[in-house]
């Protein structure tokens, strides 16, 4: 395709409101993929940070366990 046959249908008084419309609904098909990939990761950063807290409670409840436990030992 030529690019006189692009400006001819671009500027086609027919077409042009269909092209304005693709363009609109690209924009707004754009804003809410980031959007919802921004919140995605929002959440998975809350998800594992919370992982990461429970784990270190963990870790710190069995030290204490395993120091309670050689106490006994001795």
């Amino acid at each position: 395709m030529s690019l006189s046959f692009i400006r001819r249908l671009i500027s086609n008084r027919l077409l042009r409101p269909v092209f304005i419309v693709l363009v609109v609904a690209g924009l707004v098909q754009l804003l809410v993929s980031q959007w919802l990939i921004s919140s995605q990761i929002e959440r998975l950063v809350d998800t594992a940070g919370s992982a990461l807290e429970a784990s270190s409670q963990i870790a710190r409840t069995l030290t204490s366990l395993e120091d309670k436990a050689s106490q006994f030992q001795v």
